[in-house]
């Protein structure tokens, strides 16, 4: 309610329920005053257009902090003394950098992991760079790098070499899983995303039938212990598309630190996700040649994860 509507109820309504009205009316203005602040401090982004990236209500805008040490003081102020658990922590300082705790402030401890290196073994065996830059149009069409006969070809001698094992294929996106199914069709694929995400993840692991897995959306929450899991593939590098905060800290900031890391962690999740114990045996192959980047511009794996480099070293 503006002034001049407060006016016209003047000796009409009683003037303490006005003064109320007036006062909530002047502390919402203030509200929305600090948010506007905030947004041109670059606290947060709006993203009225994406919306519908998050969200299937396409009338919804979203509220996205830039940086997280914006926040974390707020959960973070309580206690002299913090404690953070992490079994895979790839660039530590960044982590911290990102809550806004001086990096001189950390402790840093960390231990050999007691899962015998060479039952995890990480293979890097490039069949192509399947970043979007190498992607052409052909015919009408976006022909992705990935489409190359030459890496269907070399996923088959993988597929090949462990015919009696539960193998896993991690991708990025529904149309590289759809690409996958298709193409190595003889192998009989079970694709999980969507609906069906669960309910096939639970036909890989209970059917015998079925030894292949191929999903986007299996990088986190997924367990495939003991013989569910026993060959891994990650298929493209999981860069992370640059929309919302992960565009504007590039655009505006050329945070590539943070980018990276991004890209870390989720590699490590992928990783882990089949040595759930110290009996457990998987091997990891790495066939996007755009992880030579990482390792020769930004390798800063967590020691579980370098190790099991090394051990991959070993095999091939």
């Amino acid at each position: 309610m503006e002034e001049k509507e407060i006016e016209e109820f003047k000796g009409i309504l009683d003037d303490n329920y006005l003064d109320k009205i007036k006062q909530d009316y002047e502390d919402k203005q203030s509200r929305y005053k600090r948010y506007i602040d905030l947004l041109q401090e670059e606290y947060c982004i709006l993203l009225p257009s994406e919306a519908d990236i998050y969200n299937d209500d396409k009338n919804i805008i979203i509220l996205e902090p830039v940086f997280s040490k914006n926040l974390a003081d707020n959960l973070l102020n309580m206690g002299e003394v913090r404690f953070f658990l992490s079994g895979t922590l790839p660039d530590y300082e960044q982590y911290f950098r990102e809550l806004g705790i001086d990096v001189k402030d950390i402790y840093y401890i960390t231990a050999e992991s007691s899962y015998v290196k060479s039952n995890r073994p990480i293979v890097f065996k490039p069949l192509g760079n399947f970043s979007s830059r190498y992607n052409h149009f052909e015919n009408g069409r976006i022909v992705y790098a990935y489409e190359h006969p030459s890496v269907i070809e070399g996923l088959r001698d993988i597929l090949d070499k462990y015919p009696d094992d539960n193998v896993v294929i991690f991708t990025e996106s529904i149309d590289q899983t759809e690409y996958l199914c298709d193409e190595l069709y003889e192998y009989h694929p079970l694709s999980a995303y969507g609906d069906s995400r669960n309910d096939n993840i639970d036909l890989f692991k209970s059917n015998q039938e079925y030894n292949l897995l191929i999903s986007p959306s299996i990088s986190e929450g997924v367990d495939f212990k003991g013989d569910y899991c026993t060959v891994q593939i990650i298929f493209k590098m999981p860069y992370p598309v640059p929309i919302g905060r992960i565009k504007h800290r590039l655009e505006a900031y050329k945070d590539w630190d943070y980018y990276n890391n991004l890209v870390l962690i989720k590699l490590e999740q992928m990783y882990g996700r089949s040595i759930r114990g110290p009996d457990d045996k998987c091997i990891t192959y790495i066939v996007d040649s755009a992880f030579n980047n990482l390792l020769n511009k930004y390798p800063k794996f967590s020691n579980y994860f370098s190790s099991g480099l090394e051990a991959g070293e070993l095999i091939e």
